[in-house]
């Protein structure tokens, strides 16, 4: 598939399927290498997206750097399909995707290209396992 082909085919499913998540990145509000425990706390910041949650294949796994995945099945992984309009912050690697039925930990990211409108497509593999590094 092309890749017209393919962003037409996302936007079409994301239009069709999608529905709304929150992504969410955790930050060092401050830290002291020296003095670790007077670090101030993390802080959690969300934004909001519409996305397309599918099962991870094979093949979708590939177009990803999987040098982390090692004894990880397949089945913990999922291909998510993201329309970034709108969203606070770009994604990053280990942001976590908030859904109905839990939390997904972001492990692979590829950007479409901005459209016309300038929204961004993010093909997303993320991880039910939010405990793998």
């Amino acid at each position: 598939m092309g890749y017209s082909a393919q962003k037409a085919t996302a936007l079409r499913i994301i239009s069709a399927k999608g529905f709304k998540v929150t992504v969410i990145r955790t930050k060092l509000v401050s830290y002291d290498p020296l003095n670790p425990t007077a670090s101030a706390p993390a802080l959690d910041v969300q934004t909001s997206a519409y996305a397309v949650i599918l099962p991870a294949t094979t093949s979708t796994v590939a177009q990803f750097d999987t040098s982390f995945v090692k004894d990880q099945v397949i089945t913990s992984f999922r291909y998510i399909l993201l329309a970034a309009q709108g969203m606070a912050f770009e994604m990053q690697l280990n942001d976590i995707i908030r859904i109905n039925s839990g939390d997904l930990q972001v492990k692979g990211l590829r950007k479409l290209d901005p459209d016309d409108s300038g929204a961004i497509i993010w093909m997303v593999l993320a991880t039910t396992n939010t405990n793998l590094n």
